[in-house]
C-alpha cells in the first residue's frame, strides 16, 4: 500500500488545510490502495514552538495587516526582478542572425 502525507504547517484552520482535504479527497475518489494522512508538522515537531508561531502570525494581521499583506506580496507574488541587459547585448546578434 502507497501512503501520502500531507504536512500544513500549523494547526489552526487556514487555506493549507483546505487544500489538503481536498486533495485528499480527491484523490481518494480516484484511486485505490493508498493511505492518505494529514499531519501538522509544526505542532508534529514541536507544539510550543506552533503555540508562538501561531500567536505571532494572528497578532500580526490583527494590528499590522497592511505589512502582512505587503510582505506576502513581496515575498510570494511578486516575480524577482532581473535584469541581464548585459547578456542580451552580448548575445543579441547571435540569436537574431
Amino acid at each position: 500500500m502507497k501512503k501520502v502525507l500531507f504536512l500544513p504547517l500549523l494547526k489552526m484552520p487556514s487555506g493549507h488545510h483546505q487544500v489538503a482535504e481536498a486533495l485528499m479527497d480527491i484523490m481518494e475518489r480516484r484511486t485505490t490502495n493508498i493511505c492518505y494522512k494529514k499531519i501538522d508538522l509544526l505542532s508534529y515537531t514541536n507544539e510550543l514552538l506552533e503555540k508562538v508561531v501561531t500567536g505571532t502570525y494572528l497578532k500580526w494581521i490583527r494590528y499590522a495587516p497592511e505589512t502582512y499583506n505587503m510582505a506576502y506580496k513581496h515575498l510570494f507574488y511578486e516575480p524577482p526582478v532581473h535584469s541581464f541587459k548585459w547578456y542580451h547585448h552580448v548575445f543579441a546578434k547571435k540569436w537574431s542572425t
